[in-house]
């Protein structure tokens, strides 16, 4: 989804991930796409952080944001 896309972020490499970074229970699980390996029954509940806010949590490289997934 678009609404989860960092927009105007460059750095001097342009080495840049555009997209939120998924958290399992707390630990990096990955991107996106990792999300449809996450058994559904199992999550209690999903958030979404926003750029400043995954920073502040999980470090400067999540610039993009982090979705937080929750589970049972």
């Amino acid at each position: 989804p678009l609404f989860l896309k960092s927009r105007g972020r460059t750095t001097i490499n342009g080495q840049v991930n555009d997209y939120a970074t998924v958290f399992v229970d707390g630990v990096r699980y990955g991107d996106l796409s990792s999300m449809r390996g996450i058994v559904t029954n199992q999550v209690q509940m999903i958030r979404y952080l926003g750029g400043p806010d995954a920073v502040t949590k999980y470090g400067m490289q999540y610039g993009s944001g982090a979705i937080e997934v929750f589970t049972r």
